[in-house]
């Protein structure tokens, strides 16, 4: 069996792929992650992500929710 072992870090509270204060597009964000998640899973359904934390706070949009 092949396992796949996805891991991110310092995501920050990022959403959307934007950088919030410049309003400029970054290779950032959950909806990011997300799409290249599902598309390693769809390569190899053994496949786990991990996040090693800071994944709510530290952006303009994690500070106001």
């Amino acid at each position: 069996m092949k396992l796949t072992i996805l891991l991110t870090s310092d995501i920050h509270g990022s959403v959307f792929p934007i950088d919030y204060k410049s309003g400029q597009e970054k290779d950032i964000g959950l909806l990011k992650v997300a799409s290249l998640i599902k598309r390693e899973r769809e390569k190899n359904p053994n496949t786990i992500s991990i996040d090693l934390g800071d994944t709510i706070q530290g952006s303009i949009l994690a500070q106001y929710l």
